[in-house]
């Protein structure tokens, strides 16, 4: 125990110094910022100047359009400071841990130091006094002023005008948010465990992909299509801007060739008339899933096991979902609700699964699900009420997960995973005050008052 103690003030000590030299080269780039901005206010002046002999009015939107471009340059050129000094920090120091006491001991200060990361972050997330003042807002644009001025969505949304947000715009900010959070924990890692944060972020690049494939299905141009992306980093796999070049589907496909994502979709394609998106977006899932178990013989026991009891987990709630959806919107036969289903379940074993396929009707489903772990989940036949219930189940086990702070990966997926249902509560409550404007957003979150 002295020794750890020993070697976290070490470490300490080691990182101080690595954040003093950032603090210098910072304030080295906020000066050379304000040099830019000066500059631009200059150009800003005599351009309007040159252009006054227009019309004032597009005089003036020229002026704030060569300002807005000024200003979203320095945000880039600052969060992308932002993002390289975490990881400067972050791989330096793990570099002197694992030199001086070894890879064992670097692991476990870099899960200590994940530990810590985690605890801060959960900190910031919704407390109760806060869900109840969105669940009693006026209204959608009351719930937005509530996130921006009490809570610590307000940095998120700060950049923003809450005017001109609605209701998709703003799930996009959250959704990129949350993939900028999980891009910093990259830096905490090396090797198979770097490859393994990589691997975890591939759920969001899936739905990325997702959205890109139903675009094109139904027509949107690529500017509609790219408003709506969230996981497009330095962590993505795809060329983004080849996929979104694509003049239509077939061609999309075709250029997604040299991808994990291509033999498994490419034959689903010539049917996509006659059975829609929903084979060809589980089957993206599956990929997710399949990768994940892959992968997981490079890490260590401990990790192996908590893992595959998180990836078997989401396993089972995405079949239950597949074959509840499957069945009742789209007549799905038993035998295909199978063959598509996650195998390796946490609960739920290949021969309940296969039952609950073969269910003949929605009773004979409710019969088999009622006497597993998920019964109370699937009580109500009501697809808001079921979605709400699996969030509370996550919930609940995610949130006893993080109170014994392990050192190991289950820390980081778990916070990432409650991080990810506060925000479809923030969704829920969003939807039903924009389009019903009711109190009954409470039946819809996860929460408990």
């Amino acid at each position: 125990m002295n020794k750890i103690i020993s070697i976290d003030k070490d470490a300490e000590t080691y990182r101080q110094g690595i954040e003093k030299l950032l603090i210098e080269k910072e304030l080295e780039l906020e000066k050379n910022i304000n040099e830019l901005r000066q500059e631009w206010a200059i150009e800003e002046k005599k351009i309007r100047e040159d252009i006054m002999k227009e019309k004032l009015g597009v005089a003036e939107e020229k002026a704030k359009s060569i300002s807005k471009e000024k200003e979203e340059s320095i945000e880039l050129i600052k969060n992308k400071y932002a993002e390289t000094s975490d990881q400067i920090v972050n791989e330096v120091f793990l570099k002197i841990i694992n030199s001086l006491w070894g890879n064992d001991m670097g692991n476990i200060v870099k899960f200590s130091a994940v530990n810590s990361k985690i605890k801060t972050l959960k900190g910031k997330m919704l407390k109760k006094n806060q869900y109840y003042q969105l669940l009693n807002s006026k209204g959608f644009k009351d719930v937005l002023t509530i996130l921006k001025e009490n809570t610590y969505y307000g940095e998120v949304l700060k950049q923003y005008d809450l005017d001109k947000i609605n209701r998709g715009e703003l799930e996009i900010i959250l959704y990129r948010h949350y993939v900028s959070i999980h891009n910093k924990f990259i830096s905490y890692f090396s090797g198979e465990y770097r490859k393994f944060i990589k691997n975890l972020f591939l759920k969001w690049e899936i739905e990325d992909l997702k959205i890109i494939i139903r675009g094109k299905y139904i027509g949107r141009s690529k500017e509609e299509i790219e408003r709506t992306l969230i996981a497009r980093s330095s962590l993505s796999t795809l060329d983004y801007s080849y996929l979104l070049d694509s003049k239509d589907l077939n061609v999309l496909i075709e250029r997604l060739k040299e991808t994990i994502y291509y033999k498994s979709i490419k034959n689903l394609i010539k049917d996509i008339d006659m059975n829609g998106l929903f084979r060809i977006e589980t089957e993206l899932d599956f990929i997710y899933f399949s990768n994940i178990r892959k992968e997981l013989k490079h890490l260590d026991k401990e990790n192996r096991e908590v893992i595959n009891e998180i990836i078997g987990l989401e396993g089972d709630l995405l079949n239950l979902s597949w074959i509840y959806r499957g069945k009742k919107f789209f007549n799905l036969s038993s035998e295909e609700l199978f063959n598509y289903t996650i195998y390796d379940g946490f609960k739920l074993s290949k021969e309940k699964i296969k039952l609950l396929c073969y269910a003949k009707n929605g009773e004979e489903f409710h019969d088999i699900i009622k006497n597993t772990k998920y019964g109370y989940i699937y009580e109500q036949d009501e697809t808001k009420t079921i979605e709400k219930r699996e969030r509370e189940y996550e919930k609940r086990y995610y949130g006893k997960y993080l109170k014994e702070n392990k050192q190991n990966f289950g820390m980081l997926m778990s916070y990432l995973n409650l991080y990810r249902i506060e925000m479809k509560d923030i969704v829920s409550i969003v939807e039903q005050k924009r389009y019903y404007g009711d109190n009954n957003a409470m039946n819809y979150v996860s929460v408990s008052l």
